[in-house]
């Protein structure tokens, strides 16, 4: 099933432009998610943004089926791009890093899902993976900013979790 949950992505997002970067956020669901949303979106440094949400359709009968993945793409000012990589700078990984692994945790939840921020661009790639059921005041903060971050694209109607975390964050 987990399989299943798995996103799948246009090739015509992928950027072959050299100079061009991008920052994709990817939410995975957690252990038992009903309908198992997922949702990614990829912004570009020339103003591209790519948004795609998959999720099993519910049957008349209660049942999940079908596998759903809907598309969006819009558009940014490069400026909200360039802010955007500017406001992540202090939370880049150099390389693959994992936050919230049951060890560095206060309170671990082993269903809660996780969210994934990557970097791919002219100078390097890195991968900054967060498991949402960590609870420690040590990786709150980047928790925060990372799951904020999407919203300050400027983009209406973001899909949930980040439309919820981004009215969370001006509460």
């Amino acid at each position: 099933m987990l399989a299943a949950c798995a996103t799948t992505q246009d090739s015509s997002t992928h950027s072959s432009d050299s100079g061009v970067e991008q920052i994709s956020f990817e939410a995975e669901p957690g252990f038992g998610c009903g309908r198992c949303d997922s949702f990614k979106i990829i912004a570009y440094s020339d103003g591209r943004v790519w948004i795609e949400h998959g999720y099993w359709a519910v049957e008349k009968d209660g049942e999940y089926s079908d596998w759903q993945i809907v598309h969006r793409r819009d558009r940014v000012a490069p400026e909200r791009f360039r802010r955007l990589r500017d406001d992540l700078l202090p939370y880049r990984p150099d390389g693959t890093v994992l936050l919230g692994d049951e060890a560095s945790c206060r309170i671990y939840a082993t269903d809660s899902g996780g969210l994934h921020v990557k970097w791919h661009g002219p100078s390097s790639d890195a991968h900054l993976r967060i498991d949402l059921g960590c609870v420690s005041e040590t990786l709150q903060p980047t928790m925060n900013a990372v799951k904020v971050a999407p919203s300050k694209l400027g983009i209406p109607d973001l899909p949930e979790p980040w439309s919820q975390w981004a009215v969370a964050s001006t509460e």
